[in-house]
């Protein structure tokens, strides 16, 4: 069996490697990616030279940085978001009579008596997370503004007061007035509450 002489060049957490035959040599300031790139029919030295080149890139700095701060936002709230998404989503498989569509207003303390059913390996932030989540959403909101029985994990569990209806009905109308200022100035619409 012959031994290939090909470099590859691995690039993992910004670090970039030029891998021959068993060997790796880190380069600084590499680019990111999750699976290694085969330089076919390539020498060692023009690999190597690529490499240079790519470790030789200075990241330009930002013209403006609230890009940056803004860029680093956007991840936080996709990744708050996913949290909201996948809590919710456990919440609904759980307790599908409690969870379901269309919503139903929920007793007040909840949040304690769903702790108390779970195992203490399971975590509890994922339940504050899909709570969290699920009594923000506009539905949820003009459930709870129509009035009527709040729900627990024993069936009916008392009655949605006047002032908690007034504040939905407050949170609602502050929400269309957003989205209305939003839509008149033509931009997209982020972090209004989940549908």
């Amino acid at each position: 069996m012959t031994e290939t002489k090909e470099p590859i060049i691995v690039r993992r957490k910004k670090k970039t490697f030029v891998v021959q035959v068993g060997k790796a040599e880190p380069v600084k300031n590499g680019g990111i990616s999750s699976e290694p790139k085969r330089l076919e029919g390539k020498s060692k030295e023009s690999a190597k030279k690529k490499v240079k080149a790519i470790s030789e890139k200075k990241p330009q700095p930002d013209e403006n940085k609230k890009e940056t701060i803004d860029s680093s936002r956007k991840n936080t709230v996709s990744k708050n978001r996913r949290k909201a998404n996948n809590g919710m989503e456990r919440l609904k498989v759980r307790w599908p009579e409690l969870f379901c569509n269309p919503p139903k207003p929920l007793a007040i303390g909840i949040l304690d008596k769903l702790i108390e059913c779970l195992e203490p390996e399971e975590g509890k932030k994922w339940v504050k997370n899909g709570l969290g989540a699920w009594c923000n959403r506009i539905v949820y909101k003009k459930a709870l503004a129509k009035g009527g029985p709040r729900y627990g994990l024993d069936g009916v569990s008392g009655e949605i007061a006047p002032d908690q209806q007034e504040h939905a009905k407050q949170g609602l109308s502050d929400y269309k007035q957003r989205k209305k200022e939003i839509s008149g100035s033509g931009e997209k619409a982020l972090g209004c509450g989940l549908p």
